[in-house]
Protein backbone atom coordinates (compact mmCIF):
# COMPACT_ATOMS: atom_id res chain seq x y z
CA UNK A 1 0.00 0.00 0.00
CA UNK A 2 1.27 3.46 -0.82
CA UNK A 3 2.42 5.60 2.05
CA UNK A 4 -0.02 8.31 2.99
CA UNK A 5 0.52 11.67 1.38
CA UNK A 6 1.23 14.41 3.87
CA UNK A 7 -0.36 17.69 2.88
CA UNK A 8 -1.31 20.65 5.03
CA UNK A 9 -3.98 22.75 3.43
CA UNK A 10 -3.02 26.37 3.14
CA UNK A 11 0.66 25.51 3.14
CA UNK A 12 3.05 26.49 0.40
CA UNK A 13 3.06 22.87 -0.73
CA UNK A 14 -0.67 22.91 -1.45
CA UNK A 15 -0.58 26.30 -3.11
CA UNK A 16 2.24 25.16 -5.35
CA UNK A 17 0.42 21.94 -6.16
CA UNK A 18 -2.73 23.80 -7.18
CA UNK A 19 -0.78 26.26 -9.32
CA UNK A 20 1.43 23.74 -11.07
CA UNK A 21 -0.97 20.82 -11.37
CA UNK A 22 -1.33 21.29 -15.12
CA UNK A 23 2.02 22.87 -15.90
CA UNK A 24 4.52 20.04 -15.81
CA UNK A 25 6.36 18.94 -18.92
CA UNK A 26 4.87 16.35 -21.26
CA UNK A 27 1.23 15.63 -22.02
CA UNK A 28 -1.18 16.51 -19.23
CA UNK A 29 -3.78 13.83 -18.38
CA UNK A 30 -6.63 16.30 -18.92
CA UNK A 31 -5.47 17.30 -22.40
CA UNK A 32 -7.84 14.62 -23.74
CA UNK A 33 -5.18 13.74 -26.30
CA UNK A 34 -3.97 10.30 -27.30
CA UNK A 35 -2.31 8.30 -24.56
CA UNK A 36 0.89 6.36 -25.01
CA UNK A 37 0.45 2.77 -26.12
CA UNK A 38 2.33 0.44 -23.77
CA UNK A 39 3.27 -3.11 -24.53
CA UNK A 40 1.34 -6.07 -23.19
CA UNK A 41 3.88 -6.56 -20.41
CA UNK A 42 3.48 -2.97 -19.22
CA UNK A 43 -0.30 -3.18 -19.17
CA UNK A 44 -0.19 -6.49 -17.33
CA UNK A 45 2.22 -5.12 -14.74
CA UNK A 46 0.14 -1.96 -14.19
CA UNK A 47 -3.04 -4.01 -13.89
CA UNK A 48 -1.46 -6.36 -11.38
CA UNK A 49 -0.09 -3.47 -9.31
CA UNK A 50 -3.49 -1.76 -9.23
CA UNK A 51 -5.28 -4.98 -8.35
CA UNK A 52 -2.91 -5.55 -5.43
CA UNK A 53 -3.87 -2.13 -4.04
CA UNK A 54 -7.57 -2.84 -4.55
CA UNK A 55 -7.32 -6.24 -2.88
CA UNK A 56 -5.89 -4.68 0.26
CA UNK A 57 -8.11 -1.58 0.23
CA UNK A 58 -11.31 -3.64 0.12
CA UNK A 59 -10.48 -5.61 3.28
CA UNK A 60 -12.20 -4.81 6.62
CA UNK A 61 -10.32 -3.33 9.57
CA UNK A 62 -9.09 -6.03 11.93
CA UNK A 63 -9.09 -4.12 15.24
CA UNK A 64 -8.19 -1.00 17.20
CA UNK A 65 -4.62 0.16 17.68
CA UNK A 66 -4.05 3.26 19.80
CA UNK A 67 -2.81 6.21 17.71
CA UNK A 68 -0.33 7.21 20.40
CA UNK A 69 0.79 6.65 23.99
CA UNK A 70 -1.57 6.80 26.96
CA UNK A 71 -1.71 10.09 28.87
CA UNK A 72 -3.09 11.40 32.15
CA UNK A 73 -6.66 12.67 31.78
CA UNK A 74 -7.40 12.99 35.50
CA UNK A 75 -7.35 16.79 35.34
CA UNK A 76 -9.91 17.03 32.54
CA UNK A 77 -13.47 17.59 33.74
CA UNK A 78 -16.17 19.89 32.38
CA UNK A 79 -16.18 22.57 29.72
CA UNK A 80 -17.43 23.17 26.20
CA UNK A 81 -15.92 22.38 22.83
CA UNK A 82 -17.03 24.59 19.95
CA UNK A 83 -17.75 22.47 16.88
CA UNK A 84 -17.46 24.77 13.88
CA UNK A 85 -18.82 23.30 10.64
CA UNK A 86 -19.85 24.45 7.16
CA UNK A 87 -23.56 23.65 7.60
CA UNK A 88 -25.67 22.60 10.59
CA UNK A 89 -28.26 20.89 8.40
CA UNK A 90 -25.84 18.49 6.69
CA UNK A 91 -26.43 14.94 7.91
CA UNK A 92 -22.76 14.02 7.86
CA UNK A 93 -21.86 16.80 10.30
CA UNK A 94 -24.65 15.71 12.63
CA UNK A 95 -23.26 12.17 12.59
CA UNK A 96 -19.90 13.54 13.68
CA UNK A 97 -21.63 15.64 16.35
CA UNK A 98 -23.38 12.61 17.85
CA UNK A 99 -20.10 10.71 18.15
CA UNK A 100 -18.26 13.73 19.56
CA UNK A 101 -20.93 14.11 22.23
CA UNK A 102 -20.55 10.44 23.17
CA UNK A 103 -16.76 10.51 23.23
CA UNK A 104 -16.53 13.67 25.37
CA UNK A 105 -19.32 12.57 27.75
CA UNK A 106 -17.00 10.74 30.22
CA UNK A 107 -15.29 14.10 30.81
CA UNK A 108 -18.56 16.05 31.21
CA UNK A 109 -17.55 18.17 28.21
CA UNK A 110 -20.39 19.50 26.06
CA UNK A 111 -20.46 20.23 22.34
CA UNK A 112 -21.64 23.60 21.02
CA UNK A 113 -22.38 23.46 17.31
CA UNK A 114 -21.90 26.53 15.13
CA UNK A 115 -22.72 26.66 11.41
CA UNK A 116 -20.82 28.96 9.07
CA UNK A 117 -23.24 29.50 6.18
CA UNK A 118 -21.51 27.05 3.89
CA UNK A 119 -18.04 27.83 5.18
CA UNK A 120 -18.14 31.54 4.34
CA UNK A 121 -15.30 33.64 5.82
CA UNK A 122 -17.78 35.83 7.71
CA UNK A 123 -19.61 32.80 9.06
CA UNK A 124 -16.37 31.18 10.21
CA UNK A 125 -15.16 34.40 11.85
CA UNK A 126 -18.47 34.77 13.69
CA UNK A 127 -18.31 31.23 15.10
CA UNK A 128 -14.71 31.62 16.18
CA UNK A 129 -15.50 34.90 17.91
CA UNK A 130 -18.35 33.18 19.77
CA UNK A 131 -15.88 30.53 20.94
CA UNK A 132 -13.54 33.22 22.25
CA UNK A 133 -16.30 35.24 23.94
CA UNK A 134 -17.70 32.16 25.67
CA UNK A 135 -14.33 30.93 26.93
CA UNK A 136 -14.54 27.64 25.04
CA UNK A 137 -12.33 24.77 26.20
CA UNK A 138 -11.34 23.99 22.60
CA UNK A 139 -12.42 24.45 19.00
CA UNK A 140 -12.92 21.71 16.43
CA UNK A 141 -13.06 23.20 12.94
CA UNK A 142 -14.36 20.51 10.61
CA UNK A 143 -13.55 20.89 6.93
CA UNK A 144 -12.42 24.46 7.55
CA UNK A 145 -8.69 25.15 7.09
CA UNK A 146 -6.84 28.08 8.66
CA UNK A 147 -6.61 29.94 5.33
CA UNK A 148 -10.38 30.54 5.28
CA UNK A 149 -10.25 32.74 8.41
CA UNK A 150 -6.67 33.55 9.51
CA UNK A 151 -7.70 36.47 11.73
CA UNK A 152 -10.44 34.46 13.42
CA UNK A 153 -8.17 31.50 14.16
CA UNK A 154 -5.44 33.84 15.38
CA UNK A 155 -7.88 35.31 17.90
CA UNK A 156 -8.69 31.83 19.16
CA UNK A 157 -5.00 31.13 19.61
CA UNK A 158 -4.40 34.42 21.39
CA UNK A 159 -7.19 33.48 23.82
CA UNK A 160 -5.29 30.30 24.70
CA UNK A 161 -7.96 28.03 23.21
CA UNK A 162 -6.58 24.89 21.52
CA UNK A 163 -7.78 24.21 17.98
CA UNK A 164 -8.18 20.99 16.05
CA UNK A 165 -8.43 21.21 12.26
CA UNK A 166 -10.47 18.21 11.19
CA UNK A 167 -10.67 16.63 7.71
CA UNK A 168 -8.25 19.10 6.10
CA UNK A 169 -4.93 17.38 6.68
CA UNK A 170 -3.06 15.24 9.19
CA UNK A 171 -0.15 17.61 9.79
CA UNK A 172 0.56 21.32 9.78
CA UNK A 173 1.94 24.36 11.50
CA UNK A 174 1.52 25.41 15.11
CA UNK A 175 2.65 24.16 18.50
CA UNK A 176 1.33 20.61 19.00
CA UNK A 177 0.17 21.56 22.50
CA UNK A 178 -2.14 24.23 21.04
CA UNK A 179 -2.85 23.17 17.45
CA UNK A 180 -3.89 19.70 16.30
CA UNK A 181 -4.77 18.08 13.00
CA UNK A 182 -6.67 14.99 12.04
CA UNK A 183 -7.99 13.64 8.79
CA UNK A 184 -8.67 10.34 7.15
CA UNK A 185 -6.48 9.95 4.09
CA UNK A 186 -8.82 11.28 1.44
CA UNK A 187 -5.93 11.40 -1.02
CA UNK A 188 -5.56 7.66 -0.59
CA UNK A 189 -9.30 7.10 -0.99
CA UNK A 190 -9.32 8.91 -4.32
CA UNK A 191 -6.20 7.02 -5.37
CA UNK A 192 -7.97 3.76 -4.48
CA UNK A 193 -10.84 4.70 -6.79
CA UNK A 194 -8.35 5.34 -9.58
CA UNK A 195 -6.60 2.04 -8.89
CA UNK A 196 -9.94 0.25 -9.14
CA UNK A 197 -10.47 1.81 -12.57
CA UNK A 198 -6.98 0.80 -13.71
CA UNK A 199 -7.44 -2.77 -12.51
CA UNK A 200 -10.95 -3.13 -13.92
CA UNK A 201 -9.96 -1.77 -17.33
CA UNK A 202 -6.76 -3.75 -17.70
CA UNK A 203 -4.79 -0.49 -17.52
CA UNK A 204 -6.54 0.91 -20.58
CA UNK A 205 -9.31 3.08 -19.13
CA UNK A 206 -10.97 6.01 -20.83
CA UNK A 207 -12.00 8.02 -17.80
CA UNK A 208 -13.64 11.33 -16.92
CA UNK A 209 -12.43 12.84 -13.62
CA UNK A 210 -14.48 15.54 -11.89
CA UNK A 211 -12.46 18.11 -9.90
CA UNK A 212 -14.28 20.22 -7.30
CA UNK A 213 -13.39 23.92 -7.17
CA UNK A 214 -15.48 24.92 -4.11
CA UNK A 215 -13.13 23.75 -1.39
CA UNK A 216 -9.32 23.57 -1.58
CA UNK A 217 -9.40 20.43 0.56
CA UNK A 218 -11.65 18.46 -1.77
CA UNK A 219 -9.83 19.84 -4.81
CA UNK A 220 -6.55 18.55 -3.41
CA UNK A 221 -7.98 15.04 -3.02
CA UNK A 222 -8.26 14.88 -6.79
CA UNK A 223 -5.05 16.70 -7.68
CA UNK A 224 -2.93 14.82 -5.15
CA UNK A 225 -4.86 11.55 -5.05
CA UNK A 226 -6.54 10.28 -8.19
CA UNK A 227 -4.57 12.20 -10.82
CA UNK A 228 -1.10 10.96 -9.73
CA UNK A 229 -2.47 7.40 -9.63
CA UNK A 230 -3.40 7.63 -13.29
CA UNK A 231 -0.24 9.51 -14.26
CA UNK A 232 2.11 7.06 -12.57
CA UNK A 233 0.22 3.80 -12.92
CA UNK A 234 -1.61 3.71 -16.24
CA UNK A 235 0.41 4.44 -19.36
CA UNK A 236 -2.49 3.81 -21.75
CA UNK A 237 -5.27 5.48 -19.78
CA UNK A 238 -6.97 8.45 -21.42
CA UNK A 239 -7.98 10.87 -18.66
CA UNK A 240 -10.23 13.87 -19.24
CA UNK A 241 -10.61 16.22 -16.26
CA UNK A 242 -13.39 18.80 -15.88
CA UNK A 243 -14.16 21.11 -12.97
CA UNK A 244 -17.39 21.38 -11.03
CA UNK A 245 -19.04 23.22 -8.15
CA UNK A 246 -21.85 22.18 -5.83
CA UNK A 247 -23.40 25.56 -6.56
CA UNK A 248 -23.65 24.72 -10.27
CA UNK A 249 -24.69 21.08 -10.47
CA UNK A 250 -26.84 21.77 -13.53
CA UNK A 251 -23.72 22.90 -15.35
CA UNK A 252 -21.95 19.69 -14.33
CA UNK A 253 -24.77 17.64 -15.85
CA UNK A 254 -24.37 19.57 -19.11
CA UNK A 255 -20.58 19.24 -19.03
CA UNK A 256 -20.73 15.48 -18.44
CA UNK A 257 -23.13 15.06 -21.35
CA UNK A 258 -20.87 17.14 -23.58
CA UNK A 259 -17.79 15.12 -22.57
CA UNK A 260 -19.52 11.82 -23.36
CA UNK A 261 -20.85 13.10 -26.68
CA UNK A 262 -17.37 14.30 -27.63
CA UNK A 263 -15.81 11.02 -26.52
CA UNK A 264 -18.32 8.14 -26.45
CA UNK A 265 -15.54 5.75 -25.41
CA UNK A 266 -15.49 7.13 -21.85
CA UNK A 267 -16.39 4.15 -19.67
CA UNK A 268 -15.50 5.48 -16.21
CA UNK A 269 -16.37 8.65 -14.27
CA UNK A 270 -14.71 9.53 -10.96
CA UNK A 271 -16.57 11.95 -8.68
CA UNK A 272 -14.88 14.02 -5.95
CA UNK A 273 -17.72 13.43 -3.48
CA UNK A 274 -21.17 11.92 -3.22
CA UNK A 275 -22.89 15.28 -3.72
CA UNK A 276 -21.99 15.15 -7.40
CA UNK A 277 -23.22 11.66 -8.26
CA UNK A 278 -26.83 12.53 -9.14
CA UNK A 279 -25.72 15.31 -11.49
CA UNK A 280 -23.18 12.98 -13.10
CA UNK A 281 -25.78 10.26 -13.65
CA UNK A 282 -28.15 12.81 -15.21
CA UNK A 283 -25.35 13.85 -17.55
CA UNK A 284 -24.65 10.25 -18.53
CA UNK A 285 -28.31 9.68 -19.24
CA UNK A 286 -28.35 12.86 -21.31
CA UNK A 287 -25.63 11.31 -23.45
CA UNK A 288 -27.74 8.20 -23.94
CA UNK A 289 -25.60 6.00 -21.69
CA UNK A 290 -26.84 3.17 -19.48
CA UNK A 291 -25.43 1.74 -16.22
CA UNK A 292 -23.83 -1.20 -18.02
CA UNK A 293 -21.85 1.17 -20.26
CA UNK A 294 -20.31 3.58 -17.73
CA UNK A 295 -18.90 2.89 -14.24
CA UNK A 296 -19.16 5.67 -11.66
CA UNK A 297 -16.79 5.91 -8.69
CA UNK A 298 -17.26 8.25 -5.73
CA UNK A 299 -16.53 9.05 -2.11
CA UNK A 300 -18.71 9.36 1.02
CA UNK A 301 -19.91 5.82 1.57
CA UNK A 302 -23.34 5.93 3.18
CA UNK A 303 -26.72 4.21 2.90
CA UNK A 304 -27.59 5.59 -0.55
CA UNK A 305 -24.25 4.48 -1.96
CA UNK A 306 -24.57 1.01 -0.42
CA UNK A 307 -28.00 0.55 -1.96
CA UNK A 308 -26.71 1.50 -5.40
CA UNK A 309 -23.77 -0.88 -5.11
CA UNK A 310 -25.96 -3.75 -3.93
CA UNK A 311 -28.54 -3.13 -6.65
CA UNK A 312 -25.92 -2.95 -9.41
CA UNK A 313 -26.82 0.55 -10.47
CA UNK A 314 -24.40 3.22 -11.69
CA UNK A 315 -21.96 3.12 -8.79
CA UNK A 316 -19.23 0.49 -8.96
CA UNK A 317 -16.65 1.71 -6.42
CA UNK A 318 -16.85 4.07 -3.45
CA UNK A 319 -14.11 5.15 -1.07
CA UNK A 320 -15.48 5.46 2.44
CA UNK A 321 -14.36 6.42 5.91
CA UNK A 322 -15.96 5.60 9.27
CA UNK A 323 -17.31 8.94 10.52
CA UNK A 324 -17.74 7.64 14.05
CA UNK A 325 -14.15 6.48 14.32
CA UNK A 326 -12.99 9.83 12.93
CA UNK A 327 -14.83 11.65 15.72
CA UNK A 328 -13.16 9.54 18.40
CA UNK A 329 -9.73 10.14 16.88
CA UNK A 330 -10.41 13.89 16.90
CA UNK A 331 -11.52 13.72 20.52
CA UNK A 332 -8.25 12.00 21.39
CA UNK A 333 -6.31 14.87 19.82
CA UNK A 334 -8.29 17.49 21.76
CA UNK A 335 -7.95 15.64 25.05
CA UNK A 336 -4.20 15.43 24.63
CA UNK A 337 -4.03 19.22 24.35
CA UNK A 338 -6.40 19.73 27.29
CA UNK A 339 -4.13 17.47 29.34
CA UNK A 340 -1.15 19.66 28.48
CA UNK A 341 0.31 17.05 26.18
CA UNK A 342 1.32 17.55 22.55
CA UNK A 343 -1.18 16.43 19.97
CA UNK A 344 -0.06 13.80 17.49
CA UNK A 345 1.15 14.60 14.00
CA UNK A 346 0.50 12.46 10.93
CA UNK A 347 -1.94 10.11 12.65
CA UNK A 348 -2.57 6.97 10.62
CA UNK A 349 -6.32 6.32 10.32
CA UNK A 350 -7.17 2.70 9.51
CA UNK A 351 -10.97 2.96 9.48
CA UNK A 352 -11.39 3.54 5.76
CA UNK A 353 -12.20 1.11 3.01
CA UNK A 354 -12.87 0.77 -0.71
CA UNK A 355 -16.37 -0.55 -1.32
CA UNK A 356 -17.34 -2.40 -4.50
CA UNK A 357 -20.24 -4.55 -5.63
CA UNK A 358 -18.23 -7.59 -4.54
CA UNK A 359 -17.56 -6.71 -0.89
CA UNK A 360 -20.91 -5.07 -0.12
CA UNK A 361 -23.27 -7.92 -1.01
CA UNK A 362 -23.53 -9.13 2.60
CA UNK A 363 -23.46 -5.75 4.37
CA UNK A 364 -26.56 -4.76 6.33
CA UNK A 365 -28.40 -1.95 4.55
CA UNK A 366 -29.53 0.15 7.51
CA UNK A 367 -28.68 3.49 9.07
CA UNK A 368 -27.87 1.72 12.33
CA UNK A 369 -25.27 -0.50 10.62
CA UNK A 370 -23.75 2.49 8.85
CA UNK A 371 -23.48 4.55 12.05
CA UNK A 372 -22.08 1.62 14.01
CA UNK A 373 -19.05 1.39 11.74
CA UNK A 374 -19.66 -2.30 11.08
CA UNK A 375 -19.29 -1.81 7.33
CA UNK A 376 -15.61 -1.05 7.90
CA UNK A 377 -14.86 -4.06 10.09
CA UNK A 378 -14.07 -3.94 13.79
CA UNK A 379 -15.92 -1.33 15.86
CA UNK A 380 -13.88 -1.70 19.05
CA UNK A 381 -12.35 1.79 18.83
CA UNK A 382 -14.88 3.17 21.33
CA UNK A 383 -13.79 0.71 24.01
CA UNK A 384 -10.17 1.10 22.94
CA UNK A 385 -10.14 4.86 23.38
CA UNK A 386 -12.06 4.73 26.66
CA UNK A 387 -9.42 2.35 28.02
CA UNK A 388 -6.60 4.52 26.63
CA UNK A 389 -8.02 7.55 28.44
CA UNK A 390 -8.48 5.69 31.71
CA UNK A 391 -12.24 6.26 31.76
Amino acid sequence: MNKRLRLTLGSAALVAALITAGCSGGASPDDDGPAATPGDDTAAAETAAAQAVVDEATQPVAGFTAPGPAFDTSGIQGGTVYYVIPALEAAVFQTYAEELEESFRPFDIGIQQCGTNGGSPDGIANCLQQAVDSGASAVIALGIPYVLSPTGFDKVGEAGIPVLYGLTGSDGEGEPERVAYFSPNFFELQAWNAQWVIADSGASANVLVIEETDNPAVQAWTLQGSMPAYENGCSACVVKKITASTAQLDKLTTDVTAALVANPDIAYVQAPAGAYVSAIIAGLQGAGKSPNEVNVGSMDMNLAELNQLQQGQWLTNVGGTDFGASAWYMTDQVLRMLAGEPSLRGVEFPYQRLFTRDNTADLESSEAAWKSGAWFGSTDYREGFTELWGR
